[in-house]
């Protein structure tokens, strides 16, 4: 959507200790330098976005100081920075795609503002993007010629293997597959809203944060491994399991995304190659925990082995009903990361990396989690605020956990009969 930050991803990175701030500028150089995607702008040739790939581009490293600022004044004065950071648009035609800032807070105390736009990153990039600015900052503060190995592909070099890979015969299978597992699918699902869904979406939205603590993980990462299914698959089992109860259907389409980095070379690249898949499935029959996890683990194994078809492409092909006040095929999403280290460290540095709230939302749900290095599990359940408000969905994540607690300890009890509500919350229903 042009003119929002619907398709920016912020995030801020506080650095802690003596920053050379002339090594941190020059290792955002290099990172430039050799990725194409972070050269990149886009023009338009009719109703397409052609790319434009620049052969060489300065990055600037926009600075703000407040070290004068009281420390209350400081963290005001950041999370507005932050905030308007996180929700400025992109020009694609102008560019820059990828955003910096860094913000004085004291001699050794900085924040770093990054931003990337979506057409040129995915989450795997992001995390890409810290191993190399990680590597590199250390090595030009200790004087060192740069550790990265050369790239041997480049972003460009993927899309036409995917555009090559995606003709004839390989083609048809895909769209025959996915043709086959939605159809009959429900276009919308039924989750109860606090407002009617409007004609028009305009995409606003705000998110809640969630934690699941290691001793629940565990649990959750035994059973996973007891129908040899991962810890992605069981969330996910209890995310279904949730959408169900909330909305009566047994019949659950859910946006699940991969990383889709098969093609050799990729797994060093800055690029969106990530793919969003629809994962259905049936929860009908009364099904316990245990049965629902083997569902899904199914349902996502068919889809992992049928993920290179672009979402785009696919509802293309399917062609259904379209409508501007939901997306196509499914309007909730799953994610997530493998872990990821939010205190990463740089030479001479301590950090800490946190998202900034962006104000939007691209769906009616997006549970987004990360596995944390503690064991647990934390992330955030972003909604759209025109359909939306904060209690219900406190209220979904409180119960979301109840799903998974008690799907750990009764993973052979029908799911129908978990309890969504229990303690204080179920008297105050129940008054």
């Amino acid at each position: 959507m042009p003119g929002t930050a619907l398709y920016s991803v912020p995030a801020a990175i506080r650095l802690s200790g003596h920053l050379k701030v002339t090594a941190l500028e020059q290792a955002l150089q290099q990172i430039v330098a050799r990725h194409e995607s972070l050269r990149t702008t886009f023009t338009e040739a009719g109703s397409e976005l052609l790319q434009v790939i620049h052969p060489e581009r300065a990055h600037r490293l926009e600075r703000h100081e407040l070290g004068a600022l009281a420390p209350s004044e400081q963290e005001e004065t950041l999370a507005r920075l932050s905030q308007e950071e996180g929700r400025q648009p992109f020009d694609l035609v102008q560019g820059p795609l990828l955003r910096t800032k860094l913000v004085r807070l004291a001699e050794t105390e900085h924040v770093l503002l990054l931003t990337l736009h979506h057409i040129i990153a995915d989450g795997w990039s992001a995390g890409v993007l810290i191993h190399e600015l990680r590597a590199l900052y250390g090595a030009l503060v200790r004087e060192q010629p740069p550790v990265l190995p050369e790239l041997s592909i480049q972003y460009v070099d993927y899309a036409a293997w995917q555009q090559e890979h995606l003709t004839g015969d390989q083609k048809d299978a895909l769209v025959s597959f996915w043709k086959q597992r939605l159809e009959g699918s429900p276009a919308v699902i039924a989750l109860p809203t606090d407002r009617p869904r409007p004609k028009v979406r305009g995409y606003q939205g705000a998110s809640q944060p969630i934690e699941f603590s290691r001793s629940l993980v565990e649990g959750l990462r035994t059973l996973a491994r007891e129908e040899n299914a991962t810890l992605y698959m069981a969330l996910l089992a209890a995310f279904q399991v949730l959408l169900s109860r909330s909305t009566g259907q047994a019949d659950i389409v859910v946006g699940g995304s991969v990383a889709n980095r098969n093609m050799p070379g990729t797994e060093g690249l800055i690029g969106y190659l990530a793919n969003i898949v629809p994962l259905r499935v049936d929860l009908s029959g009364e099904p316990s925990f245990r049965e629902v996890l083997r569902r899904v683990r199914e349902t996502a194994l068919e889809a992992y082995a049928h993920q290179e078809l672009p979402l785009g492409m696919l509802i293309e092909e399917l062609m259904p009903e379209r409508s501007l006040g939901h997306t196509p095929i499914f309007q909730v999403i799953f994610t997530l990361t493998e872990s990821f280290d939010d205190q990463f460290g740089m030479t001479g540095l301590a950090t800490q990396v946190s998202e900034i709230d962006t104000g939007t939302a691209k769906y009616d749900l997006s549970l987004l989690l990360a596995e944390g290095r503690d064991g647990g599990v934390r992330g955030r359940l972003e909604y759209s605020t025109e359909l939306y408000d904060r209690p219900k969905v406190e209220g979904l994540v409180r119960q979301l956990k109840e799903v998974l607690e008690q799907g750990v300890a009764r993973p052979g009890e029908r799911v129908g009969k978990l309890a969504l509500v229990r303690g204080e919350e179920r008297q105050r229903l129940l008054a």
